[in-house]
């Protein structure tokens, strides 16, 4: 494993349940296909084969319910001015960070963030 893997897996500790690793995108995109039970992927945009610009791409094709999140140190992509219609990590990146940019790339949820529950406001 790469320090890159190590430090990612750290992040994911206690954020999920179970991690999978895929060493490139087409790797990725066979898991995804054989284990109906991944519930998010976290992907770096730069990668052998195809990119994490492309493997986001390719999964909102075949699953686009699935959220995605890309992370990167560089991108020659994004500095060329690739549309990306998903959330971009900078790594290092805190877990909060993380878990956030997750609830933002579940397709279809309503954004809630600005929504206060009755039950839990202070009474004066």
């Amino acid at each position: 494993m790469t320090r890159p893997l190590l430090w990612s897996r750290r992040v994911l500790d206690g954020l999920v349940a179970d991690i999978i690793t895929a060493r490139s995108g087409a790797e990725a995109l066979e898991l995804l296909q054989s284990r109906a039970e991944i519930g998010a992927v976290l992907s770096d945009i730069m990668m052998p084969g195809i990119s994490g610009i492309e493997l986001a791409e390719e999964i909102a094709r075949r699953r686009p319910e699935l959220p995605v999140v890309l992370m990167t140190g560089y991108s020659d992509k994004l500095e060329a001015g690739a549309a990306v219609s998903r959330p971009v990590l900078t790594k290092p990146f805190a877990t909060k960070d993380l878990a956030a940019a997750l609830a933002v790339s579940r397709p279809g949820l309503p954004d809630l963030t600005n929504v206060v529950r009755l039950d839990q406001t202070t009474r004066s």
